[in-house]
């Protein structure tokens, strides 16, 4: 198919006739929305327009109107447990759903003035520092490096040196603080995850310029400006943007930056790309989800400060035979695992493709290396 998805515009609620100043009410000074004017050839038809986040709300006017009381939006929210405690001093019932906790989602309900169900939701940060766990082995084996012009952007342009501290958040296995270590700098690897953690210190042994602490993006237990450069790499789309954000800000010294690195593997440009995705797409349990392309260019430009991004691009290959081919995907977190009633299924359409693709034995996963940075 040749059209492409972008996402969600906006939200269509229903409402009665004379709604408006009770819309007003509840969405802006009880929920803390943002009103934005309506397109002056719709302001006749009624109902009032909102900004939540980076997506618009329509309350529209529906004569006849019956409230949605099954069919609902729901909005992800940063800190869902201080948007409840302001709904019940202001004594707005709320329906709590334990659900999907195993998920690590904690959500809620509440109908608006006009009897609409809406769902407030927060994905709360446990899954994201545990899913590696059983990774660990494939990840250090067949995850690959960055490649040398990226290192040399860092330093070269971003402005990284020898005598930086820098702080390496969600610093997994060590593969790129070890990067950063073979140019001279200090590195202090903030990562969460215990089995990821032991990996890199296992590597990275003896290194008298290397740091592991026990901590996350949100909570990285790093003192008060106190690093030069925070470098995120592979990491960033796991994170609480919004945590983050204020966590970053308060550990970098004044004038500093913050670099988000990934090595975004190329979906389309052969058949074994397009082939790999497919079998991503179809097997992945998450995948979509979770996938770091979800994090939006709006979205990044505004975890810096305003002006500030600038970006860098590099191309680096993965040259790989079966085996490697097999780890590259064991070390995805969203891939079902030995013992899964996937995992036979998947291997044999993993055969199929590197069969159908190699060339002397191997095939070459290709990856787009980008760095975001700037100052927070």
């Amino acid at each position: 198919m040749a059209f492409i998805y972008s996402g969600i515009d906006h939200v269509q609620l229903a409402a009665p006739e004379g709604c408006e100043a009770e819309a007003r009410k509840f969405y802006t000074e009880l929920l803390g929305w943002i009103e934005i004017p309506k397109p002056e050839q719709l302001k006749k038809r009624g109902g009032v327009w909102f900004q939540c986040g980076v997506h618009q709300v329509h309350i529209g006017v529906q004569p006849n109107f019956v409230p949605a009381t099954k069919a609902h939006p729901a909005f992800q929210v940063h800190y869902l447990n201080e948007l409840r405690a302001h709904l019940n001093k202001h004594n707005v019932p709320i329906i709590d759903d334990e659900a999907r906790e195993d998920e690590g989602v904690i959500r809620f309900y509440l109908n608006d003035p006009f009897g609409n169900r809406l769902e407030f939701l927060e994905w709360t940060s446990r899954d994201t520092k545990t899913r590696f766990t059983n990774r660990v082995e494939n990840y250090v084996k067949y995850r690959p490096s960055y490649p040398q012009e990226a290192i040399d952007y860092l330093f070269n342009t971003v402005g990284l040196n020898s005598e930086s501290e820098i702080a390496d958040i969600g610093a997994g296995t060590g593969i790129f603080t070890q990067l950063l270590l073979q140019r001279g700098s200090h590195v202090t690897a903030v990562e969460p995850n215990q089995a990821m953690r032991e990996a890199a210190g296992h590597m990275l042994a003896g290194e008298s310029r290397y740091t592991s602490v026990t901590g996350s993006a949100e909570e990285t237990q790093l003192q008060s400006d106190s690093v030069d450069y925070i470098v995120c790499a592979q990491a960033f789309h796991w994170f609480d943007q919004a945590a983050a954000q204020l966590e970053f800000r308060r550990v970098l010294k004044s004038g500093g930056k913050a670099a988000l690195i990934w090595n975004s593997r190329l979906r389309k440009g052969s058949a074994f790309l397009e082939q790999y995705e497919q079998l991503l797409n179809k097997f992945g349990s998450d995948y979509a989800k979770v996938n770091h392309s979800n994090i939006s260019q709006d979205a990044l430009i505004a975890f810096f400060k305003q002006g500030e991004m600038k970006v860098g691009r590099f191309k680096i290959s993965q040259k790989v035979d079966f085996d490697g081919l097999t780890g590259r995907l064991l070390s995805s977190s969203y891939i079902p695992e030995i013992g899964h009633p996937s995992y036979e299924p998947m291997m044999v359409e993993l055969s199929g493709i590197f069969e159908r693709n190699n060339q002397h034995g191997t095939v070459s996963i290709d990856y787009e290396t980008e760095v975001y940075w700037g100052e927070i």
